[in-house]
């Protein structure tokens, strides 16, 4: 079990959402919160990736999500 503390609140959106060892945890949550107002199965996160640069104020990510219960690509459209 690993339980990780962060002094401040956690970031609601990825653009705020630093390199660590936390922001896997912090992006699944987010997923599972849009997957869970979409009414579709939570998706299962599978890889995340910083995509700007070290330094940046705001960050971009890309996620690889593994979808469950009949859930497709178009179904998150």
């Amino acid at each position: 079990m690993t339980v990780y503390w962060v002094g401040t609140a956690v970031p609601t959106s990825p653009e705020h959402i630093g390199r660590s060892e936390a922001a896997a945890w912090v992006l699944a949550r987010m997923a599972n919160k849009a997957f869970d107002a979409a009414r579709l199965a939570r998706p299962e996160l599978a890889g995340a990736v910083e995509l700007s640069e070290p330094g940046q104020r705001s960050h971009l990510w890309a996620l690889r999500l593994r979808l469950y219960n009949g859930a497709t690509v178009s179904d998150l459209s």
